[in-house]
């Protein structure tokens, strides 16, 4: 990149320093460097895990409050994991990455 005070003049200096040790190219150096790992949404990952075959595991709503109005069947069952359904799964896959 060109300094815009001093035509011709080259305003980074460890570009300057590395073009006339004859160092190699950024080219060839960032292909040595691993890829970046990517973060998982931290609410999602508070709320649902992923199973060993690669599903969603989540946990029930409607679990948490006003209990009493339940009934016991519906409770117990309320308590069990379910998995995300396929057509909300491919969206929230890329929110917990492995």
């Amino acid at each position: 990149m060109r300094c815009p005070r001093e035509p011709g003049r080259d305003f980074r200096p460890e570009r300057r320093a590395r073009a006339a040790s004859g160092a190699k190219s950024d080219a060839r150096i960032n292909k040595r460097t691993p890829k970046l790992k990517l973060k998982s949404h931290r609410g999602a990952a508070k709320r649902m895990r992923r199973t060993a075959s690669g599903k969603i595991k989540r946990s029930h709503a409607y679990a948490g409050h006003i209990l009493t109005d339940k009934t016991r069947r519906r409770k117990r069952r309320l308590r069990k994991a379910a998995l995300v359904a396929k057509a909300d799964s491919r969206r929230l896959l890329a929110r917990l990455p492995r």
